[in-house]
């Protein structure tokens, strides 16, 4: 069954029978902060460790059911006001109608000396409200994990005579002895097994094997489902907006007011055969309070009919929440069912909050623009004092004055702005950049083809003119790279100065044709943005836009441009394309903005070149050699750069689809801000690569090399990484949404925030690989080999990892619900509170596996290997009860 949610929002799924019905259940989780209105619930994967660590061990968050009346528990501590020790005092929770009060009293005995006596409470700051702290104890069937309770009513004479008091009580009936039953005290949880439960279960006889079992009873009362106290119920569910108030229960806040939040879930199911996508009626009946760590838990239950014991009839559990002021219709649910189901579209709406939850308020929307405003100006602004000192240093150094309209170089926003944490937020959506990355090719390739139009069109007003010969085509050439581009040139060509001057003569001599001073600045300023204008469409051109010239052609061009090289004729601008440079030297050289579409630059050397805004658009670049080079800004698109190296060039913005680097070195480039899509990077090296915001959707990489990289904001949207190697390499929110990563190798990397959603991993090696707060769902980990990896809190929910090795890995807290570990070897692995609802283990290697405080509902341990394991009790009894049934 496939799970559909929004991050904000958890989600619990249990299927039973009961009359002979099978039917499953559906429960919803929205964590909020106590004392804050929020438009939307908190993230759940952020959430789930602060809430685990407040649970009582052995204590469920949920049991999935729905119940018929509203209730609240609470999980935490008593504080004294101010942390000033007291001796006693109250507690109170309040929801809605529902108000409770409960005193709390530091540590004291009772003892017979001889005569009955209780000693006075001990001063204390904080006391933890569990059920060890109110009055029972193993002989009070009502709270056998209690203190104070003996059952003896001559205990100064004969057993014990003296023992702990509780430290819980009712204001209205304090305990004074040890031998009647008296009220339990207590905002925890009840087990279902305790009489107050019990009672309503319902019968478990004969009849009840005949026609039930292993159901649940058909006189099941569905009181038995109610976890809380009485004394904590409403009748009927929780509406939302509710107020509610906690007093001492936080050690710096005294008092904690707020209201639930008004929001309503909405769930689905759909039928596997049909594809009928049916609503699941949701109610709020439980809210879970933790005031320790300023934290509630909203939980929405429904339940639909199904097929067989194991719901394997649906195939797809979704649930959303919304506002009761804005709801969204069915028809946008069965759609968003349909986008996150299908292979095709599913990976590109994970993130799309937007969908599933709430939107957020305009107000909110306006105000993290704004911020995001301000950071990207702050970056421009930085950006443009850099080139304004870099502008200053180059006319200090120039023998030419600076012309009195002059101006400098424009800091540019980049092509693209990926923000993680808007994309999680719902304010940006995957669909929506990778929409972007599209709208930025189709505009390139608009411009171009309007060029090639106005090209034409021009062409057809004029005669029609004989067609072009080679030898035509190679003068045009020649013309083309023999044209200086003055305004980056400047004082280096000697050409341009006595241009200048004989023109400046003519003025100086009064010839009635020669133009003014003024007209002379103003026509060199018009021909600068011409020329301009013309290298900067080169620049954002996605294919070639010339036709290639003849090979003998190609090396004429390439003769005479050889010749200026030696000459020293400064090439900066030039338009040098289709030329044959084969095993030129430009080590060193200025060649911004030169244009070597098509060129012929197999084996060419550009150490330490300086290429900004170079275009290699169709160029051959096989076996070159660009080490240290500034490419910054440089068009490297469906260029043939197969064997060329590019380490430690500097790569930032530039642009290179469907550009072949099979077999290139890269190691230390800069990438970021790069796109790369539809790339080529097969047998590549790019260890110690540096990519910030860069796009590698859609690569083919295989057996590339990233060892060492620093990977940030980049996105490998199904990339084809097999067998690749990126050992020791640092992701921070990168996005591998559906990437193929088969064979790979993973050994000691660190990602941080990075979102693995639907990738494939069969195989990897991934030994100590360290994870931080990451999206691995659905993932296809079979054959992985996880030995020794810290997956902490991480969401691995619906991965695959059948006969994987997860040897002495670290997976505490971790989200596993429905996750496949199959004939895995999971030694020594830690599952410390992991959530591992509906997970299967069948055939696991368990030994000395630590799983306490784990979430095991309806998981499966059928023919595991458990020598050693460490389990919670109530898994005990669930393993126990499944090799029965085995």
């Amino acid at each position: 069954m496939k799970i559909v949610k929004p991050l904000t929002l958890g989600l619990l799924t249990r299927p039973y029978r009961q009359g002979g019905q099978h039917r499953l259940c559906l429960a919803a989780l929205g964590f909020f902060k106590l004392g804050e209105q929020q438009p939307r619930f908190l993230d759940e994967a952020q959430s789930w460790p602060k809430v685990l660590s407040q649970l009582p061990a052995g204590t469920a968050l949920d049991e999935v059911y729905g119940k018929p009346h509203g209730e609240f528990l609470l999980a935490g501590s008593a504080f004294a006001p101010g942390a000033a020790p007291v001796t006693a005092l109250t507690v109170t929770a309040a929801l809605g109608p529902v108000t409770k009060t409960l005193e709390v009293l530091g540590e004291r005995r009772w003892y017979y000396g001889p005569w009955y006596r209780i000693e006075e409470p001990a001063p204390f700051t904080e006391m933890p409200l569990t059920l060890r702290r109110a009055y029972g104890g193993p002989k009070l069937a009502d709270n056998p994990q209690g203190t104070g309770y003996t059952g003896n009513p001559v205990a100064g004479w004969v057993g014990q005579n003296q023992g702990d008091m509780p430290n819980l009580q009712y204001p209205h009936a304090p305990i004074h002895g040890h031998v009647l039953a008296q009220p339990i005290a207590s905002f925890a949880a009840l087990d279902p097994s305790w009489p107050q439960r019990r009672r309503h279960a319902g019968s478990y006889d004969d009849q009840w094997l005949l026609n039930d079992a292993p159901g649940l009873a058909a006189d099941l009362n569905p009181l038995f489902f109610q976890r809380a106290a009485a004394d904590q119920w409403q009748q009927g569910p929780w509406q939302g907006g509710e107020d509610y108030r906690l007093e001492n229960l936080h050690p710096q806040q005294p008092l904690i007011e707020g209201q639930l939040p008004a929001l309503v879930a909405r769930g689905f199911a759909r039928n596997k055969d049909s594809q009928q996508l049916q609503e699941v009626a949701m109610a709020l009946d439980t809210v879970w309070f933790f005031p320790s760590v300023g934290l509630g838990v909203a939980i929405y239950h429904g339940n639909v009919p199904c097929q067989d014991s194991l719901a394997q009839d649906l195939d797809l559990a979704m649930v959303a929440y919304e506002s009761p002021a804005a709801p969204k219709d069915a028809d946008h649910y069965r759609q968003v069912a349909q986008l996150r189901s299908d292979v095709k579209t599913a990976a590109q709406h994970v993130l799309n909050e937007a969908q599933l939850a709430p939107a957020l308020a305009a107000d909110q929307l306006a105000a993290r623009r704004q911020q995001r405003a301000q950071q990207q100006q702050a970056a421009l602004a930085h950006q443009q004092a850099v080139l304004d000192e870099l502008d200053q240093e180059l006319w200090a150094q120039s023998a030419q004055p600076k012309p009195a309209n002059y101006q400098g170089p424009k800091a540019q926003p980049p092509l693209l702005d990926i923000d993680i944490e808007a994309l999680k937020e719902g304010e940006q959506q995957l669909s929506d950049i990778l929409a972007q990355v599209d709208a930025i090719k189709a505009d390139a390739d608009a411009k171009a083809k309007a060029l090639k139009q106005q090209q034409a069109q021009q062409q057809k007003s004029q005669p029609k003119a004989a067609p072009v010969s080679a030898e035509q085509r190679y003068q045009q050439r020649l013309a083309q790279a023999a044209t200086p581009a003055w305004d980056l040139v400047g004082a280096e060509d000697p050409n341009q100065a006595k241009l200048k001057a004989a023109l400046r003569q003519a003025v100086a001599s009064g010839q009635p044709q020669a133009p003014s001073e003024a007209q002379l600045a103003e026509l060199e300023q018009q021909l600068a943005k011409q020329a301009a204008m013309a290298r900067q469409a080169q620049r954002l051109a996605m294919s070639p836009q010339q036709p290639p010239l003849a090979p003998e052609q190609a090396q004429r061009l390439g003769t005479q441009i050889r010749q200026w090289l030696a000459g020293g004729v400064p090439l900066k601008g030039r338009n040098l394309s289709g030329a044959d440079l084969r095993g030129c030297r430009f080590d060193g050289l200025d060649l911004q903005e030169v244009n070597f579409e098509q060129a012929n630059l197999a084996g060419c050397s550009f150490v330490g070149a300086k290429l900004q805004g170079a275009v290699f658009v169709g160029s051959q670049l096989a076996g070159a050699n660009l080490s240290q080079a500034q490419l910054q800004g440089a068009n490297f698109c469906q260029a043939k750069a197969s064997g060329s190296t590019l380490s430690g060039a500097k790569l930032n913005k530039a642009m290179a689809i469907a550009a072949d680097f099979s077999g290139a070195t890269l190691q230390g480039a800069d990438l970021s801000q790069a796109i790369c899509n539809l790339a080529c990077f097969e047998r590549a090296d790019l260890g110690a690569v540096i990519a910030s915001k860069t796009l590698f959707n859609a690569i083919k990489a295989a057996a590339s090399h990233w060892q060492g990289a620093q990977l940030e904001s980049a996105t490998f949207y199904q990339a084809g990484l097999q067998g690749s190697g990126f050992e020791a390499a640092r992701l921070h929110q990168c996005v591998l949404l559906s990437a193929q990563l088969d064979g790979s190798r993973w050994q000691g990397a660190r990602l941080s925030r990075t979102l693995l959603t639907g990738a494939s991993a069969v195989g990897i090696d991934a030994r100590q690989l360290h994870c931080q707060q990451c999206g691995l769902g659905q993932v296809d980990w079979r054959q992985a080999n996880l030995s020794g990896a810290f997956l902490a809190q991480c969401d691995l929910a619906g991965g695959n990892f059948q006969a994987a090795v997860l040897d002495g890995a670290i997976l505490a807290g971790a989200l596993l619900n429905q996750a496949q570990f199959q004939g895995a070897s999971a030694i020594k692995t830690n599952f410390l509170k992991a959530l591992a609802q509906g997970a299967c283990f069948d055939g696991a290697n368990l030994t000395d596996a630590c799983l306490l405080k784990a979430f095991l509902q309806d998981a499966r341990f059928q023919h595991c290997h458990l020598q050693g394991a460490q389990f919670d009790a109530p898994t005990h009894r669930q393993l126990s009860h499944q090799r029965r049934l085995s």
